[in-house]
């Protein structure tokens, strides 16, 4: 059986300008979906209440790692197997990768 969430709206913004524009618009009752699994299990169990709108931004492409001179910058949107891909594929050391997959 599924369930209805109580959401009025569901939207998927081109761009990171268009993001923030809701996130102002709806301010506390617009919320930020990224993956979703979490989020989806707290509107449920109604833990989360009063949200009008979900702001996915998944179009956005937030699921980077970027390396700088000062050190990695990771995207909003970055999943934990997208991490541990990118350091494997860096070379980083068995003690780092040993502490992430504890």
């Amino acid at each position: 059986m599924y369930t209805l969430l109580p959401i009025e709206e569901y939207l998927m913004p081109e761009s990171l300008s268009d993001a923030l524009s809701l996130l102002q618009e709806y301010g506390e009752s617009g919320k930020i979906l990224a993956g979703g699994t979490l989020i989806y299990e707290l509107l449920k169990r109604k833990i989360l209440k009063n949200i009008k709108a979900l702001i996915d931004i998944e179009k956005l492409k937030l699921n980077y790692a970027k390396e700088y001179e000062q050190g990695i910058c990771l995207g909003s949107a970055l999943t934990y197997t997208e991490l541990l891909d990118y350091l494997y594929s860096r070379k980083v050391p068995n003690e780092t990768m040993n502490v992430l997959n504890a």
